[in-house]
């Protein structure tokens, strides 16, 4: 699952290697890529009820990476319910502000004055925790959102405003959990990483070195190497596989 206003083309560097050792479903959440508009009910809780339906019957068998909001999803889900085989989540915003409402307002009008990519990327550094002269990294024109006529870009922004984490609900998480955390990531996403970590008893947390909040993109190998680690004891050797 990814995060902020990427879509499935995100995991592009690291799906070969994961797809070498399973089979892997790389979703575009609601409001990116092929899948439907953002409506106007948008809200965390429509997010995770999309995790759940693509999880389906099968979610045992499944290991659950997410990155950015699409891991506070991930996490949320497995909370609420979901039983999963393992969780990898990198950088969930738990605790993060959505800006003051006439600030969306201000982007809203911006994008609809067809201001598309700056306006993504002003949130994108946001979500990130970057300064507003800090460049986020090539994402290689993963800006395919899809808004419905009458709908605010920022209703996935807005929607954090209703979300408040329980950390006795994730706390009861028995699922072997990755926690990846970048070791120059800062701000929110730091705290929220850390504080999900103290409050996960099934969590590992691993910093991966010289990287922010976007290592998927930016070194995809180390992204890759912490997860495969994490999910050795998931691996089936070749010559017991069907």
């Amino acid at each position: 699952m990814h995060g902020g206003f990427d879509d499935h083309s995100l995991w592009d560097s690291v799906l070969p290697e994961l797809a070498a050792r399973f089979s892997v479903v790389a979703m575009d959440r609601r409001g990116c890529g092929a899948s439907d508009p953002w409506r106007a009910s948008h809200s965390v809780d429509r997010e995770i009820e999309d995790v759940l339906a693509v999880l389906g019957d099968n979610a045992e068998e499944c290991v659950l990476v997410a990155h950015s909001i699409g891991a506070l999803h991930a996490l949320e889900a497995v909370a609420r319910g979901a039983r999963v085989r393992a969780l990898v989540l990198y950088e969930p915003p738990i605790l993060i502000e959505p800006p003051p409402p006439a600030y969306l307002d201000e982007l809203d009008a911006r994008w609809i004055a067809g201001e598309h990519e700056e306006v993504a990327r002003t949130i994108g550094r946001w979500l990130a925790g970057l300064a507003r002269s800090e460049p986020l990294p090539d994402r290689h024109g993963h800006w395919t959102l899809r808004v419905a006529e009458g709908v605010p870009f920022t209703a996935p922004i807005r929607a954090l405003a209703h979300y408040r984490f329980d950390s006795e609900r994730v706390a009861a998480i028995t699922a072997p959990t990755l926690l990846l955390l970048g070791q120059r990531t800062q701000g929110a996403l730091r705290v929220s990483t850390e504080r999900l970590a103290a409050a996960m008893p099934s969590a590992r947390l691993v910093h991966l070195a010289d990287q922010a909040h976007d290592a998927v993109v930016t070194a995809p190998a180390l992204f890759t190497e912490a997860v495969l680690d994490f999910l050795k004891p998931f691996l089936t050797p070749k010559s017991e596989r069907s």
